[in-house]
């Protein structure tokens, strides 16, 4: 679980970082014939389907929207360099 990075956005909650820099790194690793298939299923995945299986406990389907929400941040920041 990753937590810190060079540019951390302010806006996000220190719970969602993990979901932020994920998405982040997967962009930036992923080659672009597999960017579509990576959206297609973030089009797919609802909050209450992912919060079925995380490990939000209090609020589950509030605590997935806000990691998809994070996830997607991540994904669609700029690409790092190659």
């Amino acid at each position: 679980m990753r937590l810190f990075g060079d540019e951390r956005p302010v806006d996000l909650a220190h719970d969602d970082l993990s979901s932020y820099f994920l998405g982040r790194d997967l962009g930036a690793i992923c080659q672009d014939h597999h960017r579509p298939r990576i959206g297609s299923f973030l089009d797919m995945v609802t909050p209450a389907g992912l919060a079925a299986h995380g490990p939000w406990v209090a609020f589950p389907e509030e605590g997935a929207e806000r990691a998809l929400a994070a996830f997607r941040s991540g994904w669609e920041s700029p690409r790092a360099p190659k």
